[in-house]
């Protein structure tokens, strides 16, 4: 980086003006002649147009064709181009996955709801207590 510098600005790398630059300044700057000397070296950006970065292209048809649906906003099949029964296997497995997932997140639930009408919590026991059935506070009647 230093060499970098002092060629670009043709002065010493122990002048205040080097001293001054933080190794983040020096490589943004850097950054920014190098890209700026070679637009092919960049990657297209479509940000405006689309709101993602395309990447090059890999000569990989598969991973090209996934690359361009992340661009366009869609979740590619990561399954695709697998042979029948492997592409079973992984949809099985990712289903295994998905159903323990919800059970989980079902019995974390239901264990916090027992726990919060069993008595166990402050504001529950005080709902409990205050108001009968018919929603209304006891002595409002």
């Amino acid at each position: 980086m230093r060499r970098w510098w002092t060629k670009k600005y043709r002065r010493s790398p122990k002048s205040a003006d080097f001293l001054g630059y933080t190794l983040w300044d020096l490589l943004v700057e850097f950054f920014e002649d190098y890209y700026g000397e070679d637009k092919k070296r960049m990657w297209k950006d479509e940000r405006e147009e689309t709101g993602h970065i395309r990447l090059p292209k890999t000569g990989d048809p598969l991973i090209d064709r996934w690359e361009e649906q992340l661009a366009q906003g869609i979740e590619p099949d990561l399954t695709e181009g697998m042979l029948p029964e492997e592409r079973a296997k992984v949809k099985s497995k990712m289903q295994q996955i998905t159903d323990a997932e919800k059970q989980r997140r079902e019995e974390l639930e239901s264990r916090q709801t027992d726990q919060f009408f069993q008595g166990g919590n402050d504001i529950a026991t005080a709902y409990l207590t205050e108001f009968d059935d018919d929603y209304t506070q006891q002595g409002d009647q």
